[in-house]
C-alpha cells in the first residue's frame, strides 16, 4: 500500500522539527528522518495500529509519545496529522 501525507501531517512535522532544532539542530534532523520512517511497515501492514479513542475511523502508531493518526483509503494509508506529547 502507498503511504501518503496530508499537508497538515507534513506541517506538523516541520513545526515538531524547528521546535527540536531550537535546542539541537542535528537532533532535530534525526528525530524528523525516525518520524516519518516509524510509518513504514503501514505500507505492509495498515491494520498494525489500533483504532483512535476519539474517532474509530482513525487509526494511530506512537513514536516517542508522538501520535501519528491515519485512515485506511482504498489506495493506501493517508497520515493526517501527528500530535505531540501534552497536545489536547
Amino acid at each position: 500500500m502507498e503511504i501518503k501525507w496530508s499537508a497538515t501531517a507534513l506541517q506538523r512535522v516541520s513545526d515538531i522539527g524547528t521546535f527540536i532544532a531550537s535546542d539541537s539542530p542535528a537532533r532535530a534532523g534525526q528525530f524528523v528522518e525516525q518520524l516519518l520512517a516509524s510509518v513504514g511497515r503501514l505500507s505492509k501492514f495498515p491494520y498494525s495500529g489500533p483504532l483512535t479513542p476519539e474517532n474509530p475511523a482513525f487509526r494511530q502508531i506512537v513514536y516517542q509519545k508522538y501520535r501519528l493518526i491515519y485512515r485506511i483509503t482504498a489506495v493506501g494509508v493517508e497520515v493526517v496529522t501527528v500530535i505531540s506529547p501534552g497536545q489536547p
